[in-house]
């Protein structure tokens, strides 16, 4: 801590203060990758990116299970730029960049914040 008290950008997770998302990472994604990793060990794997998938919508109930798991797998593979079997912050932070507006523009939408 700085010498008159500020903690400037120091975080404390245990007190609730989120830490900040790394540079070309968006809050959302930070957000959406704390939220989901759900063991808690810095990585989204295989069942934790379906998840991800199913609450923006890219997998949905219509999509029969082992297309489901083989779609995610095939995600993944794409996602997984160092071939650990799992994404780090910055390989979904990427990832999540090209995907997430797939939901608006397959109902004819216009993504959020897009002209």
């Amino acid at each position: 801590p700085a010498a008159d008290g500020a903690l400037g950008d120091w975080s404390a997770p245990w007190l609730g203060e989120p830490d900040p998302a790394p540079p070309g990472v968006d809050d959302e994604a930070a957000e959406l990758f704390a939220r989901f990793d759900a063991d808690g060990n810095g990585t989204i794997d295989a069942s934790e990116l379906c998840a991800v998938l199913r609450h923006v919508r890219i997998v949905t109930e219509r999509m029969p299970g082992a297309d489901a798991d083989a779609f995610v797998r095939a995600q993944l593979r794409l996602a997984d730029e160092d071939a650990s079997g799992a994404l780090s912050l910055e390989e979904f932070g990427a990832y999540y960049r090209a995907v997430r507006d797939l939901p608006a523009l397959a109902q004819g939408e216009r993504p959020a914040g897009k002209a």
